[in-house]
C-alpha cells in the first residue's frame, strides 16, 4: 500500500473517486455505460509476481471482487463507454 500510494497520491498524481473524470468525459461525450471493479489486483499482481515468478492476478482479482461486493472495500477501477 505505501509503494502503491507513492506512486498514486502525490501531487502529481492525485487520487480522486472518478467524479472529475466522468465530469470532464460528459462536457465532450454521451456517457452509455458506466462500471466500476477491481483495479488494485493488477498493480498487486505484477509486484508480486516480480518478486515471486507466480502470477496470482486471477486470485487477486477474485478476493478484490469478493471485497467489493462484501461492502469491504470500494471498486477503484473506472470504465467509461462513451460516444461523441
Amino acid at each position: 500500500m505505501k509503494e502503491w500510494w507513492r506512486e498514486h497520491g502525490d501531487e502529481h498524481h492525485p487520487f480522486n473517486r472518478g467524479e472529475a473524470i466522468l465530469a470532464a468525459v460528459r462536457e465532450r461525450f454521451e456517457v452509455l455505460h458506466v462500471e466500476r471493479g477491481p483495479y488494485f489486483y493488477r498493480y498487486l499482481a505484477d509486484r508480486i509476481a516480480e518478486h515471486t515468478g507466480v502470477d496470482h492476478g486471477a486470485a487477486l482479482f477474485d478476493l478484490e471482487q469478493r471485497l467489493i461486493a462484501g461492502g469491504r472495500i470500494k471498486a477503484l477501477e473506472l470504465r467509461i463507454v462513451a460516444v461523441r
